[in-house]
């Protein structure tokens, strides 16, 4: 399978947030949803954080609270990568995010929800495969 590989300064900046080493922000990691009101992120929601904080200016969004969902939403988007921040990482959608895991290639939001993968293992993958 061909991997898609994302810009370096990039990578730098989602693997040092997961790792809790990026401003001094420890992310609390959340399942099935961006952003949860009690400030737990899944790692696509990191991702958008990240986006957030160091995206050109023009491509930010602000996290928008929606009772309705229970979750934050981020460029209109509670529980996958918005269309600017694929983008910015230099990818085509969220679904080009797969790493090999166990013989298989996973998505990144499989390896966070599914398989329950801590942000340290997901950074460590992030910066050997992608």
């Amino acid at each position: 399978m061909a991997q898609i590989k994302l810009k370096p300064k990039v990578k730098s900046l989602i693997t040092k947030a997961l790792r809790g080493q990026l401003d001094g922000v420890k992310y609390i990691q959340a399942i099935g949803k961006l952003h949860t009101p009690d400030n737990k992120f899944c790692v696509l929601g990191v991702i958008c954080d990240v986006h957030h904080k160091y995206a050109p200016k023009k491509d930010r969004a602000e996290w928008e609270v929606h009772n309705s969902r229970d979750a934050k939403y981020y460029h209109g988007e509670a529980f996958g990568l918005p269309r600017v921040v694929s983008k910015w990482l230099g990818i085509e959608y969220t679904g080009s995010l797969k790493l090999e895991f166990k013989g298989n290639y996973e998505s990144i939001m499989a390896l966070n929800d599914t398989y329950k993968l801590s942000f340290n293992e997901l950074a460590d993958m992030i910066e050997e495969q992608l």
